[in-house]
């Protein structure tokens, strides 16, 4: 819990100093608490940080490509094997696993020194025989972090339900609010892809093995006959008639994908979401400008 404490203080100092800024401050936030828990890297002051770039240039590129649509391979899969085919994403991959490497040999030097701090990657360089990574791979498994854009979802849902936010606050325990804000507005509104491993029907449709299988978690999260009313933001829909949270079998949270393919951060996004929301609230009153609306569909 330690990055965590430490970056959510800074996180709330940099609102108190900069509240216009919120946004990016959330942005540093969730990239150093990647950096210290993957690597072990103290965590950066500054969004000039070298580390703090890299994370950020390559999270806006991997969102980007998962967009449907945004290369043509996608529907006409040959275009792999033509030559020269957007050369960009050999580009980035390349670059991509420079900063990665980069990152564990810099972990593993620490751990050579003796000065690393406790990480994932350093129990990895340290264990090399249970797990049987190969390099690439180890250097592959920390990804893009969406913390920020929770954070972010929260903040805005706080601004324009100030009576749900009393409620968090008369009972800052309150992780469901946290919850609500990103079935409300989830994080990707498009889930990661997937791909079917064997011919399946479903609703009379038939789905071909190694078809591309897309989630909308926009479409579910709107699904009114699991989230009646599904635009109003009632964090109480959590709730059963005692006012305790409900068994999690009653609940449909899918924010962080399903299947093969849920998102392995996903315990560390809901602390982080946790720590910082509740301090955040402890600390301070969120509200919209009046002269200045927000739109929460923009």
């Amino acid at each position: 819990m330690t990055a965590h404490f430490y970056g959510t203080k800074k996180y709330v100092l940099n609102v108190l100093q900069r509240p216009d800024l919120h946004q990016h401050h959330a942005d540093l936030y969730a990239a150093s608490v990647v950096l210290q828990i993957t690597y072990g890297k103290p965590a950066p002051s500054s969004f000039e940080d070298p580390a703090i770039v890299a994370i950020h240039k390559i999270a806006d590129r991997f969102l980007g490509m998962l967009k449907p649509g945004a290369y043509l391979v996608g529907r006409l899969p040959w275009l792999r094997y033509v030559p020269g085919y957007a050369p960009e994403i050999k580009r980035y991959r390349k670059e991509e696993l420079e900063v990665h490497l980069g990152q564990v040999d810099a972990t593993r030097r620490s751990v050579e020194e003796g000065s690393d701090l406790p990480s994932f990657v350093r129990y990895l360089v340290e264990n090399p025989d249970s797990h049987g990574l190969d390099e690439e791979t180890l250097a592959y498994l920390a990804g893009p972090c969406t913390t920020s854009v929770g954070m972010y979802t929260i903040v805005m849902a706080a601004a324009l339900f100030p009576e749900e936010q009393e409620k968090v606050l008369a009972e800052i325990d309150g992780v469901f609010g946290g919850q609500k804000a990103l079935r409300w507005r989830p994080i990707l509104p498009i889930c990661l892809y997937h791909q079917a491993f064997a011919n399946f029907v479903w609703n009379g449709y038939h789905i071909p093995a190694g078809a591309t299988i897309i989630g909308n978690n926009w479409g579910i999260s709107r699904d009114t006959e699991v989230f009646p009313d599904p635009e109003t933001f009632n964090p109480q829909r959590w709730l059963n008639d005692q006012g305790q949270m409900r068994p999690q079998n009653e609940i449909r949270f899918f924010t962080y994908g399903f299947g093969r393919r849920v998102c392995p951060g996903q315990y560390v996004a809901s602390r982080s979401l946790f720590v910082t929301m509740s301090l955040l609230f402890w600390s301070f009153r969120i509200s919209q400008d009046p002269s200045q609306p927000i739109d929460s569909n923009a």
